[in-house]
């Protein structure tokens, strides 16, 4: 096995994230995301962040890491998060999903584990 991909439907997010994230410019996410990287073994090369600004919280995101990828994609307007996260080596890929779950705090998930390699 190369590494894991997982593929996230992240549904019925409170409308709360979403004005959260507009707010501080997704601050909040971005440290969630690059504290939770270190924290499973990912080394963070660069990221960027699109705030579509409407709908409030509409936003794309790319991290770069030395093991792959992460990528989130939001449509507020539909409570909804598509994230995708490709990482090869000894990181932990799901731990790392299930801590930005727990930011997101969604009512319903739909997640595909796919073994690459």
């Amino acid at each position: 096995m190369i590494g894991n991909h997982i593929i996230v439907d992240i549904h019925e997010i409170p409308n709360e994230i979403f004005l959260k994230m507009s707010e501080d410019k997704f601050t909040s996410l971005h440290q969630c995301i690059s504290t939770n990287l270190k924290k499973h073994g990912m080394n963070l090369i660069n990221y960027s962040i699109k705030d579509f600004e409407n709908p409030l919280g509409a936003f794309t995101s790319l991290y770069l890491l030395s093991e792959s990828h992460l990528s989130l994609h939001s449509w507020p307007e539909l409570n909804y998060i598509a994230l995708d996260c490709f990482t090869c080596g000894a990181c932990d890929t799901n731990q790392l999903v299930e801590d930005i779950l727990s930011y997101l705090n969604p009512g319903k998930v739909k997640k595909q584990v796919i073994l690459r390699g």
